[in-house]
Order: structure tokens, then C-alpha cells, then sequence
């Protein structure tokens, strides 16, 4: 137990710098040198604030929210200032357009076409399912689209502080995004993979804390909505009720039809007045296409053994706390969205970091992941 406890500052480490592998190996000036000496100084302020964390002298500043009003601040700040310049690359074919896929598609919606009738600038089809662009309309609508990742990591932080009684993790969270230069990165460019990772902690949240049937319908709708968010996510209403199973397995049971209605129901209807193929569907089998056959199989194998282990903690153990539910959850996301990642990185970009795209696959379970190492913090400090 010892051991594994010494480890975390090193796995929240992990967590959050390997994601920016890319960021830094593109953007750093002879990353050759200044990457390396980057992420030693990230692990060291990392295990610093760990073993510092129970002092009275932080302790006086962590348990108010100043912390994490200071970092939202900063976040929100770098998205207005910004974003608006990468945004306008696009005139001339440059930057990033996971921004205008969900704005296009929005904008498409709403004035009266078809939500799938356009591309991006790059002419690449849309990736957001249509319950994550419909969630996402009014931010799109009020021209602040920008505002999608910071409004959504302020409700996380609210949520978390509800959920664990203190501000305690939601401070250390927001503090350990501070570091990672592909979550500012990804902020300040409208990527829409950080305010997902925040979405899907807060449903675990929301979802961990239902307590009458009114809550349960309400919050596997909003499930449904939020898992059209990429198509291949299309099982996160099952895994997200059986977190349920401990408390009520009826209710359980209606979370999961309930949100796989709604997320079916929403890609079912779109895909069926597309007048073309659906341009979701187009993430199915991607991580298969890149890997050889022995490849194939191992990433099988490894999701099977997480299948079982999280099968294990829920009708084995009958796991009821947060931290034991974030931890299934994290688990059933990370898994094949990391081995989605690594096998870009090795069969794709040929171990190439600064254009290693499948980093992003890392970031839809980013925040339950830092948030199950937080949860671990020192206890004498809880």
C-alpha cells in the first residue's frame, strides 16, 4: 500500500504529460532539450505539491476556492484573447478546425439544413454526434463558443466540490492542469475533447449521487445526450449504469435504457435524414484500420481483461463509493481510447511526437483519471 501510494505523484504525472507529448515536441523551441527538461520540472513540482499538500501553510490556501478561481480565470482568459486569432487561420487554411465542426455543424442546424450537410474548412467530415452539437447551440449561437471548455471545467469544479465536501480536489485538478500545455493548447483552439473529458466527470458525479427517480431520468438523458458525443462512445450508458447496480439494480437497468435510447434515438434519427452516409460513423474501426493483425488481437485481449475487472468491482466487490465508481469509469474509457492512441503513435506517425494526433484520444478520460489519483491525496489532509 505504501509503494503504491509513493507511485501516485508519478501516475498523475503520467496522466497528464503524456497527453502533451505532442504540444511540446511541435511547439517547443530544440525540443530535443527543452522537452526533457520541461517534463523534469513538471514531475518535480508534481511530487512537490503531492508531500507538500498536508502543510498548514497550503492547507490555509486549498481549502478556499481561490485556487481554482485564480486557474479558471487564467483559462478563460487565454480562450478570449486567443482564440479568435487561431480561429481566423481558417481563412487561410491553417489551424485546427475541431472547432468548426461542432460550430458548422450548429450553425447548419439551426438554419434550417441538415446538421451533417457540411464539412470542415480541411474537408473533413463531422465527428461530434448530434446531442453533443445541440448541447453545445447556445455557446455556438451567442458567437462564445470558447467559453465551452472553461464553463464546463467550472461546473466540474463545483460538482467535485459538492460531491467530496471540500475544495480541496477540485483545486489540486485545476492546479495539475495548469501544467499540461495540451489542455491550454486544445482551450485556446476550441478543441471540444477537454470540455468532454469535463462532461464525463460530472455525469459521474451526477450519476453517483442519484437519490430519487425524478434525478435518475434526468441525469440518463443527459448521459444519452453527452455519449453521442463520438460515435464510438456508444457504450457509456451501460457503463455508467452499471455504477448504479450496488444501489438499485432497477434503477440501473432504466438508467441504461434510458440513455441508450436517447443516444440511439439521436444518431438513428440524424443518420436517417442525412442525405448521404453519416459522417459519425466514419470514427467506427478507425483504431482497427491502423493496426496489424497481432496488434488487433492484444488490444482485444487488454479490453477483455478490462471488461473483467470492472465486472469483478461491480458485482464482485459491489463498489459504492466515488472513488470506486470514477475508477470503473475511468478504466472502461481509457482503455481503448489509449490503445486507439498508441497504435497511432507506432503504426501511424511511426513514434513521431510532434505529430502524434492520437494523443487527443487521451483526453475523453483525462479528468476521472486525475480525479481518481486526487481522490488519494494524503489522507491526513482530507
Amino acid at each position: 500500500m505504501a509503494s503504491s501510494t509513493k507511485l501516485m505523484p508519478f501516475l498523475l504525472w503520467a496522466l497528464v504529460q503524456i497527453p502533451s507529448l505532442r504540444a511540446l515536441t511541435k511547439y517547443a523551441p530544440q525540443p530535443e532539450f527543452t522537452v526533457p527538461v520541461f517534463l523534469l520540472i513538471t514531475a518535480i513540482a508534481t511530487y512537490w505539491l503531492w508531500h507538500q499538500w498536508p502543510r498548514p501553510w497550503l492547507q490555509k490556501i486549498v481549502s478556499t476556492p481561490w485556487p481554482t478561481l485564480f486557474m479558471l480565470s487564467a483559462f478563460t482568459t487565454a480562450a478570449a484573447f486567443i482564440y479568435p486569432r487561431a480561429d481566423a487561420l481558417s481563412k487561410v487554411g491553417r489551424g485546427s478546425d475541431a472547432d468548426n465542426a461542432i460550430i458548422d455543424a450548429a450553425q447548419a442546424f439551426w438554419n434550417g439544413s441538415h446538421m451533417y450537410s457540411v464539412e470542415t474548412y480541411f474537408n473533413n467530415p463531422i465527428s461530434p454526434g448530434p446531442g453533443w452539437v445541440l448541447l453545445a447551440s447556445p455557446l455556438v449561437l451567442a458567437g462564445v463558443y470558447w467559453l465551452l471548455t472553461p464553463f464546463l471545467l467550472g461546473l466540474t469544479a463545483q460538482v467535485l466540490r459538492k460531491t467530496t465536501g471540500s475544495w480541496q480536489v477540485p483545486n489540486a485538478l485545476m492546479l495539475i492542469l495548469g501544467s499540461s500545455l495540451a489542455w491550454w493548447e486544445l482551450t485556446v483552439v476550441g478543441g471540444d475533447l477537454p470540455a468532454l473529458s469535463c462532461a464525463l466527470l460530472i455525469l459521474a458525479a451526477l450519476t453517483h449521487t442519484i437519490k430519487t427517480p425524478t434525478q435518475l431520468i434526468v441525469i440518463a438523458l443527459l448521459m444519452g445526450v453527452v455519449a453521442t458525443s463520438r460515435i464510438v462512445l456508444f457504450y457509456l450508458p451501460v457503463l455508467y449504469a452499471l455504477i448504479l447496480w450496488s444501489k438499485n439494480p432497477r434503477w440501473a437497468v432504466t438508467y441504461a435504457l434510458v440513455a441508450g435510447a436517447t443516444c440511439l434515438g439521436l444518431h438513428s434519427f440524424f443518420a436517417m435524414t442525412s442525405a448521404g452516409s453519416y459522417p459519425p460513423l466514419h470514427l467506427l474501426g478507425k483504431g482497427g484500420s491502423i493496426m496489424p493483425t497481432k496488434a488487433k488481437v492484444a488490444a482485444l485481449f487488454i479490453c477483455g481483461a478490462a471488461g473483467i475487472e470492472i465486472l469483478r468491482q461491480i458485482f464482485q466487490h459491489r463498489v459504492t463509493s466515488f472513488s470506486q465508481h470514477v475508477y470503473v469509469l475511468w478504466l472502461g474509457i481509457f482503455t481503448p481510447l489509449s490503445l486507439v492512441a498508441l497504435a497511432d503513435l507506432i503504426f501511424t506517425r511511426s513514434g513521431e511526437f510532434n505529430i502524434w494526433e492520437g494523443a487527443n484520444y487521451l483526453f475523453p478520460p483525462l479528468l476521472c483519471g486525475v480525479t481518481l489519483i486526487l481522490l488519494r491525496l494524503p489522507k491526513q489532509i482530507r
